[in-house]
């Protein structure tokens, strides 16, 4: 049986948002700083993460970590660092895999996505609280992502099954391996967000998510 919410109508699912990386593309600019919706853009993801039905957020730093900080300051939070940032994404999702107790999912959300709202998270665990009721032994087994027109997008809710395969990825592709390979695992969800399938990767990116262009 899945463990029911908690007093605040909260479920025992881990969201970690991955704040580690370099962000090469935008040159001396860190994108999760940029201005989003009148905040910079980091803490309004963290905002929607908070205002879910996740009990826990957690964020994983490394590249200007301290900056990163003051960005969420306030908010009820933990932070957990990645020293090995520099090798890419991968290093950041082995650390979200440790983060979450062994018998719990962990929800991966990744820092760049700022049009992924609290109702996308909410599905996402939704669907799998409703898993668990029927089978909560499958749902370990599983993952669940987020599907937007018949397009496959992120964040990624894990079940605890899969920590072992997480806690092993490498490069710079995050857990998309795993999740190529598994697809027989995969709960698609449906949503109605194209944000699921949009981020901030460069310059040219701003725009089109409503951000100021760079100067």
């Amino acid at each position: 049986m899945s463990p029911p919410p908690d007093l605040q109508g909260k479920f025992p699912v881990t969201a970690v948002v991955l704040a580690a990386g370099l962000g090469r593309r935008m040159g001396a600019h860190n994108k999760l700083l940029l201005p989003y919706q009148g905040q910079p853009m980091l803490r309004h993801i963290v905002s929607q993460a908070l205002a879910s039905l996740c009990q826990r957020v957690v964020i994983v730093l490394g590249y200007q970590s301290d900056a990163i900080r003051q960005a969420l300051a306030g908010l009820p939070v933990e932070f957990a660092d990645n020293p090995h940032f520099p090798e890419g994404l991968a290093a950041s999702v082995r650390v979200a895999a440790h983060i979450a107790p062994p018998d719990s999912p962990v929800l991966i959300m990744l820092g760049d996505m700022p049009q992924v709202d609290t109702d996308v998270i909410n599905a996402l665990v939704q669907a799998y609280a409703g898993a668990a009721r029927t089978d909560p032994a499958l749902a370990a087994t599983q993952f669940f992502q987020p599907v937007f027109e018949g397009r496959p997008g992120n964040p990624v809710l894990w079940g605890a099954s899969w920590r072992a395969a997480l806690q092993a990825v490498q490069g710079d592709e995050g857990a998309r391996r795993i999740i190529q390979s598994n697809l027989h695992a995969r709960v698609r969800v449906a949503v109605d967000h194209a944000g699921i399938l949009r981020d901030v990767d460069q310059p040219d990116d701003l725009v089109p998510m409503g951000m100021s262009p760079l100067l």
